[in-house]
């Protein structure tokens, strides 16, 4: 009696675990459903956003063609052009030679001059009307050229149906539900799970949840990206967690360059490194994150600045500086002034200076307004800079300032952010904000106390339309 009482009761326990092991199931059912809906939803976004594409795509071929059609006319009325011109050569040689030969030679030469005029200024008519044609048709050719080199990009970067659907077969395959085996259990054998592909960690902050406390290199998959990719995780600093985003030590990787490779990123993920834009608006865009910036000079002074919410944003949308949230730090906030400006390089102006380009004057690539009060992607000058390089450095305003290239920089974001306020302030605080001025340009011998004072500026608070630069020439 006994022993049937006890294997009812193993058998209730191992009830028990089963119901467990079906809601644990079902729960991840759910999740997966959650997920797979929303795969749905940004793949019907990608769809329209498809569709427009193709629509454009379609004008400005039918532009191209009517384009064409008018080179083909001018180039034609070209032709008849130059046709005419020879005839009219052919007629006026045969017009000088074919003039009567008078006794009176002055009277002669005169008639032989008056032809010569009469047909120099129909020849001088006929090549007026050429060059304008002809300029009109090198007008249309660079038109044509532009138009082409446009559609060519769109081509490039444009995603077809095949790889949204192909990526979201693979997306429903790796997450695939794993089947827990119970009877083996019941048996006394161990569950085995069938083909489950284990993703990658979403950042180093789960990578620490984990286990993971060395500082180094790892592996990573944000939720949204299609394949992992390696980043420097920093597990030491403020708690650990932190995904290393940018990091300048000592000038051996240039940081003067173009748009794609901004996007796409350079350098040694154990030395100097810029991890990519599009890298960085996966990061950011799978959960709310904080910002840290650490600063530090030739004289082995530091600084570090921390906002509590940071955001990057799509390529559609320049890669712009989304959010900003609230800083702390002893560094100063030198990066407010750039809230809501899109990435530039120099190749890509997206600066807020019409006359100018804030990246090639600058040296750099950063979220330009018109244009700076940080630049950590400037060149690396090795401390105090001439006047004739200010702003062009690896400089912090608020941190010994535009004339001085720092010795190292460091940017880390990791999720758990938030927005305390608006990033934004309102517009009438913004106009009424009147009094706070930008300080003057402090001569040669105040350089080194330009950041002495107890209450430092926000550039941003008071940017109405004012360019900074007509101060400081910068």
């Amino acid at each position: 009696m006994d022993t049937i009482i006890l294997l009812l009761q193993r058998l209730s326990d191992r009830q028990a675990a089963f119901e467990t092991l079906q809601g644990q199931r079902a729960e991840r059912i759910d999740n997966i459903n959650y997920r797979l809906t929303r795969m749905e939803l940004l793949a019907e976004e990608r769809k329209g956003v498809l569709s427009e594409i193709s629509n454009a795509i379609q004008h400005r071929m039918e532009t191209t063609d009517s384009e064409m059609d008018r080179i083909t006319g001018l180039m034609d009325n070209v032709k008849d052009s130059i046709t005419a011109l020879i005839q009219r050569h052919v007629d006026l040689r045969g017009l000088i030679a074919d003039l009567p030969r008078t006794a009176d030679p002055e009277e002669n030469n005169g008639q032989k001059l008056q032809a010569v005029a009469a047909s120099v200024f129909s020849v001088h008519s006929v090549a007026q009307a050429i060059q304008q044609e002809l300029g009109d048709l090198g007008l249309n050719l660079t038109q044509l050229m532009n138009t082409t080199g446009t559609l060519g990009y769109i081509r490039s970067n444009m995603v077809s149906k095949q790889y949204l659907l192909q990526s979201l077969n693979e997306l429903k395959s790796s997450q695939t539900v794993p089947t827990v085996s119970v009877m083996p259990r019941m048996m006394g054998t161990r569950g085995r799970t069938g083909g489950k592909v284990e993703k990658e960690p979403e950042d180093c902050w789960q990578l620490l949840r984990q286990g993971k406390k060395k500082s180094g290199v790892y592996r990573i998959q944000p939720q949204y990206s299609s394949v992992p990719f390696f980043v420097y995780c920093d597990m030491e600093t403020e708690g650990g967690g932190w995904t290393v985003i940018q990091r300048r030590e000592d000038g051996t990787v240039d940081f003067l360059r173009e748009w794609n490779e901004y996007k796409h990123g350079f350098g040694n993920l154990a030395g100097e490194f810029w991890l990519g834009n599009e890298k960085i608006y996966l990061l950011t865009s799978q959960h709310v994150s904080k910002l840290r910036i650490d600063l530090s000079d030739f004289d082995q002074q530091s600084g570090f600045a921390v906002y509590s919410a940071f955001a990057v944003g799509s390529e559609l949308e320049g890669y712009s500086l989304k959010m900003l949230g609230e800083y702390r730090g002893d560094a100063g906030d030198s990066l407010r002034y750039h809230v809501g400006r899109r990435f530039s390089t120099i190749d890509v102006d997206n600066d807020a200076w019409p006359e100018r380009n804030c990246a090639r004057d600058h040296m750099g690539a950063w979220w330009y307004r018109a244009c700076d009060t940080s630049n950590l992607n400037g060149r690396y000058l090795h401390g105090p800079v001439p006047s004739d390089h200010e702003y062009s450095g690896l400089y912090w305003y608020d941190f010994r300032g535009p004339r001085y290239s720092l010795w190292r920089s460091r940017m880390m974001v990791r999720r758990g952010g938030s927005v305390g306020r608006p990033v934004f302030k309102d517009i009438d605080e913004i106009k009424s904000s009147t009094t706070t001025a930008r300080p003057e340009e402090p001569t040669p011998a105040e350089d080194d106390e330009i950041h002495s004072d107890p209450e430092p500026y926000d550039p941003y608070a008071t940017y109405n339309g004012y360019d900074p630069y007509a101060i400081y020439d910068g």
